[in-house]
């Protein structure tokens, strides 16, 4: 059933282009990355950078960097296709749309350390996969990209509220109908940060060159 808001009707489409834009995001961040990082190191590319300064966490960043932005057009494309065709609800218009694009934004570099980690561990192509998908498949079944977490039994409800997905769906859904601004959602902001840091000092600790 429609949720009614003060403003504006709560529609189904306002409940799903958030979560299918949580859904895209970490599934283009994790299997793009993880894909990209380790045809970097067979074809002897990391090897090259080995014999200069650089720091691992630097090569990490910039191509995090680099992709971030990448990705982020797609994210920006998905919004404005919402908005303008499907009646996706931007409730201060553009001052959401700026919000939800900065949330898209540490959403991805939180997402891409994902990819970093796997392609370090994976030994083979043909195992970055199912690494990815162990990764992925938990957050799209249970962070409410597709039904609300309230649906799940209690028990996964705890488990969901760990994921990452999780804060950042329910971050863009306050951001694009209740109209919340960056600082009313820092908690989500705060767990997805704290996800990346953890995540991207991981990613250091299984770097490869080779």
């Amino acid at each position: 059933k429609d949720i009614k808001s003060d403003i504006k009707e709560f529609k189904v489409i306002d409940f799903i282009l958030p979560g299918q834009l949580g859904f895209a995001i970490l599934a283009a961040s994790v299997f793009g990355t993880a894909f990209l990082f380790y045809n970097l190191r067979i074809t002897l590319v990391l090897k090259r950078f080995f014999t200069t300064p650089i720091k691992k966490i630097h090569i990490i960043l910039a191509e995090c960097t680099a992709r971030a932005f990448v990705q982020l057009s797609a994210a920006i494309f998905i919004i404005l296709v919402g908005y303008y065709f499907l009646d996706f609800t931007l409730i201060n218009g553009w001052i959401t749309f700026i919000n939800m694009v900065i949330l898209c934004l540490i959403g991805l570099f939180t997402f891409m350390s994902y990819g970093f980690i796997i392609s370090g561990i994976a030994k083979t192509e043909a195992i970055i996969p199912p690494l990815a998908n162990i990764v992925t498949l938990p957050q799209f079944i249970l962070a409410g990209s597709f039904f609300p977490i309230e649906n799940l039994p209690k028990w996964l409800q705890y488990i969901a509220e760990i994921l990452p997905l999780t804060h950042f769906n329910n971050a863009l859904r306050a951001v694009s109908f209740e109209g919340a601004n960056l600082w009313d959602i820092k908690y989500e902001i705060v767990i997805l940060l704290l996800w990346g840091v953890l995540s991207y000092f991981i990613a250091t600790k299984t770097f490869k060159w080779t």
